[in-house]
């Protein structure tokens, strides 16, 4: 018997000790609805408990395995990334512009072999690009190879450079804002 089932059952026996009936009577029948409600009440707790028990291991089980499959995911990301700087900074070419856009090439070129797909956008064709690098100086032809970049951080993401590369940086993305 549901627990409102009891209630109303203690409310119904409660209510008779007022109708002039037998008030020890009425009033151990509102004992006996009254213990036997504590005794639903009881049972229910007990099963609800029981069920959220289970909600939680069922959770915990959901939550383990998406954060297993998580951080797979991000390990093999990562491994990928690893592997496309490692691609870039091998990159050779008889001029820095030359050598960065090999190293671009052979980033593209690990990322894609890895799953990541291929860059957004359109890539500039080399000439493009060529002409584009050609144009910076001496320093920021440099800071576009990705291997001296990451070698000279500091000095590559000075403001001068970075300003001075925006052009090509613009050329590789058009769709960014700058």
């Amino acid at each position: 018997m549901k627990w409102t089932h009891w209630m109303c059952a203690l409310a119904l026996s409660a209510s008779l000790v007022g109708c002039g009936g037998n008030e020890e009577e009425a009033q151990a029948e509102a004992e006996e609805a009254a213990g036997e409600l504590a005794n639903a009440l009881n049972e229910a707790m007990d099963e609800a408990a029981e069920e959220t028990d289970e909600a939680a291991d069922e959770a915990a089980e959901a939550a383990a395995a998406t954060g297993n499959e998580g951080a797979e995911a991000a390990q093999k990301g990562l491994a990928a990334l690893g592997e496309a700087l490692q691609a870039a900074q091998n990159a050779e070419g008889s001029t820095p512009c030359e050598q960065s856009w090999n190293g671009m090439q052979a980033m593209i070129a690990a990322m894609t072999k890895n799953g990541a797909g291929e860059p957004e956008g359109e890539m500039p064709s080399q000439e493009q690009f060529m002409e584009a690098c050609g144009n910076l100086s001496e320093q920021a032809q440099q800071c576009m190879v990705p291997s001296y970049a990451m070698q000279h951080m500091q000095e590559c993401n000075s403001e001068e450079i970075r300003n001075e590369m925006q052009s090509v940086r613009e050329m590789m993305n058009p769709s960014s804002d700058g």
